[in-house]
């Protein structure tokens, strides 16, 4: 109700799918703007539509998409209060430098584990 900017961040799984939707936008202020990096089917694609056509938001950046691309009739090209990125919003060089420090991390720990419970990976 009260930010500029709502950001998804979470996994697709069977709790999360489609959990964005109408009910969510209808609680952001008219002038906020979406952001969605996380994955496409997490939002009600058609209710999202619905309400960007509408103006209940100002827009939505959408580096993800239910389809990627989408489908070549999908009003998420003609909006003119959406932005979408073909999603490559990771691939700036400090996240991909991250990643490459993150695995060197899980290698080095691996080769300096001591007991098998020290060998497990687990991913955050």
């Amino acid at each position: 109700r009260n930010s500029d900017f709502v950001s998804i961040h979470c996994p697709l799984n069977d709790q999360t799918r489609g959990s964005f939707g109408r009910a969510q936008i209808e609680m952001m202020k008219p002038t906020s703007f979406l952001i969605n990096t996380s994955r496409g089917a997490i939002c009600n694609e058609s209710e999202l539509i619905q309400c960007l056509q509408e103006n209940k938001i100002a827009g939505a950046g959408l580096d993800v998409t239910t389809t990627e691309p989408p489908a070549t009739d999908s009003p998420l090209w003609d909006l003119p209060n959406v932005w979408l990125t073909p999603h490559t919003g990771w691939r700036r060089k400090e996240t991909r430098q991250r990643l490459v420090d993150m695995t060197a991390d899980s290698i080095e720990a691996y080769c300096k584990a001591e007991t098998e419970s020290d060998m497990i990976n687990v991913v955050n």
